[in-house]
């Protein structure tokens, strides 16, 4: 695949000597660079990273993954009739798709000061370098846009002719330039607003943001199609905000060839061919050269000097964490793991990227449950939501959450300091485990279950606080029974690398199976005792006699876990 790629470079050499460029040196380079491409994971195959093989053809990965993206979006050419809508819908999950991806991927090869100090001592030209850059980066998103952009293309081509099929690829090459504007300006804002030590961070809030938001595109886009009744043809005239959507001039235009010339397609053409040019040019001439200067300046050796942030404290002074710690935990091998994991959770980027999204994940499904379901469930129907139990659903995916942010406390890439476990006069490390699993019940358990509690007794209303009750049993009891099987390391412990091999079967088989298990329990009861309330409410308390006491045991016995018991 590079040799292709290097080839259809090379077809370009003559245009390359006119500008000065030494070919040979741009070759060399490109080479180098798609190599190292290949050897590193990205989002389209993180699990690659998680493995102890090194990682090959990860552009041959990308670019069938792409092409198998491009095939879902097919699925909008069956939204109506339309080709406006289908067009605008298609163009508009494009966008989406590429910006998220740049915006989680392209940091690596749009942010990369490797160039400064490996290439620039070299006999190297500027314009050598610049247009190599350049080169990178095209051949970069060609790997993702092509193949996303090919199955439409033949599906345009065999509906409508190979006209409309050009005309797509004209669009989407010019649609693929204004994502590509739209992410070079914000990492310059963040850059221009933060320093280049916070630049990770804020790219890491980034992707978190788009994480949730294609998630939530993926889970709520095909119900919200699904429940859209389309009589006819589609009026635009009932969404006034469509002339301000870049997508919908492009889906106008696109349809010229099909449709003929319209009213005001003039003005949409004008839009679509000249905002991606106009974009290029101001990225060329105004944003480019202030943002290579801080990337020179994040790949300098100079660093800046350190502030000393306080601490914030609260009245008594003592940081609300310590206080938390003190109020949950009963020794102080389970106070200071309570306060390890709290403050690491916080600043660990990895950790935030792959816990963080999970708690939106769950609110969007309930969304989707609510809004979206096949009974079509709205604001204006809570009379009949209040006479399901969905509530009960909303509590068992909290485990989700508990359980996601368990799964990731062993691990961190400075695993090596774990030796202080080690050394330290611990007689048994049950008491570390203790409070690492105090630290994540207080911290993402918590919150959210207070969330949906209140949800729920607004919705249901006060009858439905002993299922809370029960229900929160429940998912401790969940939450113990995957920390005894699975969990018992020492907090951030292991190598990241472990995380895709360690007991991944059996994790996701109990993700799966006991929630719904004990789910589909509570729920029997339900039914059973739906006729008379003192029948249920008395299994209810049965029930939770019964989940306590397993709470109990299994909360000992995770407690009193020996060294020998840890695994590694």
């Amino acid at each position: 695949m590079n040799k292709m790629m290097l080839a259809m470079v090379s077809l370009f050499n003559p245009l390359w000597r006119s500008l000065g460029v030494n070919v040979e040196q741009l070759r060399v380079i490109l080479h180098t660079k798609l190599t190292i491409d290949d050897r590193r994971p990205n989002i389209y195959n993180r699990g690659s990273r998680q493995s102890t093989k090194v990682v090959k053809n990860s552009a041959l990965y990308t670019m069938v993954l792409s092409f198998f993206i491009g095939l879902i979006y097919l699925s909008v050419f069956s939204v109506g009739d339309d080709i406006r809508l289908q067009s605008f819908l298609w163009f508009s999950a494009y966008l989406l798709t590429m910006c998220i991806t740049l915006i989680t991927d392209f940091s690596f090869v749009l942010i990369d000061p490797r160039d400064n100090y490996i290439l620039l001592p070299r006999p190297v030209s500027d314009r050598t370098l610049v247009v190599s850059r350049l080169m990178h980066i095209a051949l970069h998103i060609s790997k993702i846009a092509v193949p996303m952009s090919l199955s439409p293309v033949i599906f345009i081509g065999i509906l409508y002719g190979v006209i409309p099929a050009l005309w797509f690829c004209v669009l989407a090459l010019l649609l693929t330039f204004l994502a590509i504007f739209v992410i070079n300006t914000a990492y310059l804002l963040v850059l221009r607003i933060t320093s280049a030590e916070k630049f990770k961070e804020v790219i890491n809030s980034m992707q978190i943001a788009f994480s949730i938001v294609m998630f939530g595109v993926y889970f709520l886009g095909p119900r919200a199609l699904r429940n859209i009744e389309i009589e006819g043809a589609f009026n635009n005239g009932d969404y006034p905000w469509l002339p301000f959507a870049p997508t919908w001039w492009f889906a106008r235009v696109f349809t010229w060839p099909l449709a003929g010339w319209q009213p005001g397609l003039a003005v949409d053409l004008a839009l679509t061919f000249l905002t991606p040019i106009l974009c290029l040019w101001v990225v060329a001439r105004f944003l480019a050269p202030s943002f290579n200067r801080k990337i020179a300046g994040m790949g300098g050796s100079d660093t800046a000097p350190q502030v000393m942030k306080k601490v914030k404290k609260s009245d008594g002074g003592v940081p609300y964490y310590k206080r938390l710690s003190g109020f949950f935990t009963s020794n102080g091998h389970e106070k200071l793991s309570f306060e390890l994991v709290w403050l690491l959770t916080s600043r660990t980027r990895e950790f935030k990227l792959k816990v963080y999204p999970s708690v939106a994940y769950v609110i969007v499904m309930c969304i989707g449950v609510f809004f979206f379901s096949d009974r079509g469930m709205g604001i204006k129907n809570w009379d009949q939501i209040r006479e399901t139990p969905i509530y009960l659903f909303l509590i068992y995916m909290t485990s989700f959450v508990f359980i996601t942010a368990l799964s990731h406390l062993v691990f961190s890439d400075n695993y090596k300091a774990a030796w202080v476990y080690f050394v330290s006069p611990l007689e048994t490390p049950g008491h570390v485990l203790i409070g690492t699993w105090k630290a994540a019940l207080v911290k993402f358990l918590l919150p959210f279950y207070t969330i949906i509690s209140l949800v729920a007794g607004i919705i249901w209303g006060v009858r439905i606080i002993p299922d809370l009750i029960v229900g929160f049993i429940n998912v401790l009891v969940i939450s113990l029974i995957y920390a005894l099987i699975i969990l018992r390391e020492l907090p951030f412990s292991a190598a990241p690398d472990l995380s895709g091999n360690t007991g991944r079967l059996l994790r996701n088989v109990l993700v799966m199976t006991v929630p719904g298990f004990i789910g589909l329990a509570h729920f029997i009861l339900g039914l059973v005792g739906k006729e008379s309330g003192g029948l249920y409410y008395g299994m209810l308390g049965g029930f939770a006699l019964l989940s306590g006491s397993a709470l109990y045991l299994l909360y000992g016995s995770y407690r009193k876990s020996g060294w020998k018991d840890i695994k590694g």
